[in-house]
This record gives C-alpha cells, sequence and structure tokens, in this order.
C-alpha cells in the first residue's frame, strides 16, 4: 500500500526541484491545485533563501575587500611615519 503524500512533502519536492534547477513552469502538479501550489511554494521558498544567501555573501565579500584596503593603507601610513621618524632629521640637516 502506498501511503499518500502530505502538502509538506509537495513543499520539499518544490525546493528539490529548485535546486536541481528544474523550472517552476516544469510542475507535474498542474492539474491539481493544492499541489502545484505546494509544489511551486516550495520552489520560490529556495530561489529566495538562495538569493537571501548570496547577497549576505556579496556583503561579506564587499567587508573583505574593504578591510584588506584600509588594512593596506594602514601599513602604509605606518611606513611612512617610521620613515619620517628615522630619515627626517637626516633630511633636515642636509638642507641647511
Amino acid at each position: 500500500m502506498r501511503k499518500k503524500k502530505t502538502v509538506n512533502q509537495y513543499f520539499r519536492e518544490g525546493r528539490l526541484a529548485f535546486q536541481n534547477e528544474i523550472a517552476v513552469s516544469d510542475n507535474p502538479y498542474k492539474n491539481d491545485t493544492s499541489r502545484a501550489e505546494a509544489r511551486e511554494s516550495g520552489w520560490k521558498d529556495a530561489e529566495k533563501t538562495f538569493e537571501d544567501s548570496k547577497t549576505k555573501q556579496d556583503k561579506k565579500s564587499e567587508i573583505e575587500v574593504g578591510s584588506r584596503w584600509l588594512g593596506g593603507l594602514v601599513a602604509i601610513g605606518l611606513v611612512v611615519a617610521v620613515g619620517m621618524a628615522f630619515f627626517g632629521d637626516g633630511l633636515r640637516r642636509a638642507r641647511t
């Protein structure tokens, strides 16, 4: 005896369809409204989850790049400051 699928199972099937790059329009339950809606809802939920994680990853990358630039600028500033501290007096004396 075969067990009937619940709405949640059609929802999960829709999520899996998205993950397997199956188009939302390739819904095999088009003639069964409740199943089709549950599957499409799962597909769209998976799409939103994917887009949200992609957005978070993009923001994280922007922060990492900005941090690297800032770190580089700080390092350059330190090198210039140390150079001025060690060689600044020598330059002033050479000019006079």
